[in-house]
């Protein structure tokens, strides 16, 4: 573009009609200007200063861009049990296979990133499993599944009849995991048997006719709820060595016990007892536990056995962070509650209440022999240990805590 000049005079002459240019410089342009015949002037032509005032410039509009949607694979009905290991090698992950009735077995080994999900398609005719035993496996959801034991001579006492070891996000949902007791109809065999696992959730599901129902041991983040645990010879759930664990909203009821058997009874049991830590970060909350017309048993029973003996000092092996409340327990043993060696405890907002044994059982009928049914063993109380640190105890309606000192009971 052309240059403009600002012309300036010397002297404040003014140019007259003669105008000769002398000298071109860097940046300037000089001449000489006849002011008059008689005199002439230098004139000076310098360009103009320019100041470039910068456009804004607009940044570019934000295009958000919204995340694809994820449309789960449709469900894959009218799976047989020929088919479905097939099924399983091609199945993507958040997959539905829907089972047609009959007796399933499924590899050790399954790994999926989002859980494939094995459901009944008719839960009148549901999809069986006789035995299971995943070992490595994760990401896996049985819904509306059978699992169906049926006792044989010469099967351990203590068999583990459905196993889930060293297995990550294993789900059961509305399954029923039943016993057949043995060859006298008491339960036998652990009925789910969890190891060294992490995310096992049981949710809606009956456990019935085992010796004990359900063991969960050395495993993280373990979900139990709205399940039901019935005709137990010993224990509902025994959990060991575990950490993270919600134990919520369970009805654990009618116990069948052995006569002779040796056994204690107990609906929900933790121990320490040749372990190389306790649990940790436990609630159990909002559970309904009742003797009915069955076998008596001890509640909710934490013996911590490693401290108790000497074996293990409070420090290395005590229970950390325990919540136990809004539990309804009807109940004829004075173990209603009871915890050990634990740091951090709150025992709150929990019915105990003492209810008559059933004359019918006989494993009732062999204690009540020894101990008359006015006795004290029978009043179900809140039970804590003296080396317990940080323990609340309070709203419960009970008999009273006869074990503890050093913590808040309201």
């Amino acid at each position: 573009m052309p240059t403009e000049y600002d012309i300036i005079f010397e002297g404040g002459s003014k140019p007259g009609d003669g105008m000769r240019v002398t000298r071109v410089t860097s940046g300037a342009v000089e001449m000489l200007v006849q002011v008059n015949p008689a005199k002439w002037s230098k004139l000076t032509a310098k360009p103009k200063t320019v100041v470039v005032v910068p456009v804004p410039i607009e940044p570019p509009p934000v295009v958000i861009v919204p995340p694809p949607v994820i449309v789960p694979p449709a469900p894959v009905a009218g799976i047989t049990p020929a088919q479905l290991a097939a099924a399983l090698t091609v199945a993507s992950g958040g997959a539905v296979l829907m089972l047609s009735g009959g007796e399933y077995t499924i590899p050790r080994s399954l790994k999926f990133a989002t859980a494939v999900t094995l459901k009944s398609a008719d839960p009148a005719n549901p999809a069986k499993f006789k035995t299971l035993s995943l070992n490595g496996t994760e990401g896996l959801t049985f819904d509306g599944i059978v699992f169906e034991y049926t006792f044989k001579v010469g099967d351990p006492e203590h068999i583990n009849v459905f196993e889930v070891i060293s297995s990550k996000r294993v789900t059961f949902n509305n399954c029923q995991i039943l016993g057949s007791g043995d060859a006298g109809g008491i339960g036998w065999g652990r009925g789910l048997y969890v190891y060294q696992s992490e995310d096992i959730v049981v949710n809606k599901t009956k456990i019935s006719k085992f010796l004990r129902g359900m063991v969960v041991s050395n495993s993280n983040r373990v979900k139990i709820v709205d399940n039901e645990f019935v005709a137990m010879r010993s224990d509902g759930m025994d959990i060991i060595q575990t950490n993270d664990v919600l134990i919520e909203n369970n009805y654990i009821h009618d116990f069948k016990s052995l006569v002779g058997s040796g056994d204690h009874p107990d609906a929900i049991q933790f121990w320490t007892n040749g372990c190389t830590k306790a649990s940790t970060n436990i609630t159990i909350r909002g559970n309904r536990l009742e003797v009915g017309q069955g076998s008596y048993f001890q509640s909710i029973f934490m013996r911590n056995e490693e401290v108790d003996t000497g074996r293990q000092t409070f420090d290395v092996m005590a229970y950390e962070n325990i919540l136990i409340e809004n539990n309804s327990i009807k109940a004829s043993h004075l173990h209603g509650i009871t915890v050990g060696a634990t740091k951090g405890m709150i025992v709150r907002n929990n019915t105990l209440i003492a209810t008559p044994l059933s004359t019918s059982d006989p494993v009732n009928v062999e204690s009540l022999a020894t101990f008359n049914a006015q006795h004290s063993v029978w009043i179900p109380r809140i039970n804590t240990s003296p080396t317990t640190t940080g323990a609340v105890i309070e709203g419960n309606i009970f008999g009273g805590a006869p074990w503890h000192t050093g913590s808040r009971i309201n």
